[in-house]
C-alpha cells in the first residue's frame, strides 16, 4: 500500500504485471522487483512521493482490485461481452458482473448490447498510474542518489518526467579512485563538440578546460550562479573569452541567485549532480546517461533555466 497526502493506492506486483499488458508502458522483471521492494516509510520516501501529485481516488478505485484490473485488461482494446471476459480471465460470472456494474457507475466503461469497453478517461487514468510507478521504480533504483540530497531546484514539470533518467547509471568515486567523477566528466567534455553546463562552484580545472574548448571552437553555453560568475570570468583569459563571444561559440549567463544544481550535457550525454541537505555539492556521485530520453530531459531543463537567466 502506497500512502500519500492524497490517500492510499494499493499497488501490488501482480497488478503491475497486468498493467504491463496494456502496452502503455513496458516493464521488465527487474522493474517489478524494484517496485515490490519499495518501502514508502523508508528514509524519507514520503517526501519524494509528495512531488507526484497526480495520484487520486479514481486511481485507487481502479488499482485496489485484482478483479477490476483483469477486467480492464481484457477490454482495454476492444468491446467484449461478459462471456468473452470470463473465457479470457477465468473469473466467476458473478464477480465480473458486479465489478462491471461498479466500473460503469463510476463512469470508467461503457456498456451496450455488444459488450463493454473502456472510455478514454479510464485509459488516461491507467497511463497516470503506470507513469507514477515508473517514477517510483526509477527513484528506488537510484535511491542512494536521491536520498538526503536536494532536488527541489528541479522544476515540478521535470520532476514528473524524472523517469526519463531511468536508463542512467551512477558514476561514483571510491577510495581507490577519488577523482573518478571529475575525470569522467572532463573526458566527456573534452571529446564533445557542443556543451552546456550549469554549476555554482568553481573547480580549479574548469576555467582552463573551457578556455581550451572555446579556443578549439567548441560550442559552449555556461550558466553560473551569482556567487561564482565574476570569479569564473576572471579566471578565463579575456582574449579567448572575447574570441568565443565574437565567434558566437561561447555564451555565458548567470542566475540572479544561487542554484544548487549541477548539470552538464551535450547531444551525446548528460550528467546530473545534486547537492546535499547542507548545501554542499556531492562531488563523489553523479547520474550519467547516453539515453535519448535522458539527453532530451537534460537539454530541456537547461534551456528553460538558461532562458530565465541574464
Amino acid at each position: 500500500m502506497l500512502t500519500t497526502g492524497q490517500g492510499s493506492v494499493s499497488i501490488r506486483t501482480e497488478d503491475m504485471k497486468i498493467l504491463n499488458k496494456f502496452n502503455l508502458i513496458k516493464y521488465d522483471d527487474e522493474d517489478v522487483d524494484l517496485l515490490n521492494k519499495f518501502d514508502l516509510n523508508k528514509n524519507g520516501n514520503i517526501k519524494i512521493l509528495d512531488k507526484f501529485d497526480f495520484v487520486r481516488k479514481d486511481l485507487k478505485f481502479l488499482t485496489n482490485s485484482q478483479i477490476r484490473l483483469e477486467i480492464i485488461n481484457s477490454i482495454a482494446n476492444s468491446t467484449k461481452p461478459i462471456r468473452d471476459i470470463h473465457r479470457e480471465t477465468n473469473l466467476p460470472y458473478s464477480a465480473i458482473s458486479l465489478n462491471i456494474k461498479h466500473l460503469e457507475e463510476k463512469g470508467f466503461l461503457q456498456s451496450s448490447c455488444h459488450g463493454h469497453v473502456l472510455n478514454n478517461l479510464t485509459k488516461i487514468f491507467f497511463k497516470e498510474i503506470v507513469e507514477f510507478n515508473r517514477s517510483i521504480n526509477m527513484i528506488n533504483k537510484f535511491f542512494d542518489f536521491f536520498n538526503d540530497h536536494k532536488f527541489e531546484e528541479i522544476d515540478e514539470e521535470f520532476l514528473k518526467d524524472i523517469v526519463s533518467l531511468n536508463n542512467s547509471k551512477i558514476i561514483e568515486s571510491s577510495l581507490t579512485d577519488v577523482y573518478r567523477v571529475h575525470n569522467t566528466i572532463i573526458k566527456s567534455i573534452s571529446n564533445s563538440k557542443d556543451i552546456y553546463c550549469m554549476f555554482n562552484f568553481i573547480h580549479p580545472d574548469y576555467p582552463l578546460i573551457f578556455q581550451r574548448l572555446v579556443d578549439d571552437s567548441v560550442d559552449i553555453r555556461l550558466l553560473l550562479s551569482e556567487n561564482i560568475y565574476s570569479d569564473f570570468k576572471k579566471l578565463m583569459k579575456t582574449e579567448i573569452a572575447d574570441k568565443g563571444l565574437k565567434n558566437k561559440n561561447f555564451n555565458l549567463k548567470r542566475f540572479k541567485n544561487n542554484k544548487n544544481l549541477f548539470l552538464i550535457g551535450s547531444k551525446e550525454f548528460i550528467y546530473l549532480g545534486l547537492f546535499k541537505e547542507d548545501n554542499s555539492f556531492d562531488q563523489n556521485r553523479v547520474l550519467f546517461s547516453t539515453n535519448e530520453n535522458a539527453i532530451k530531459w537534460g537539454n530541456d531543463l537547461f534551456n528553460k533555466l538558461y532562458g530565465c537567466s541574464s
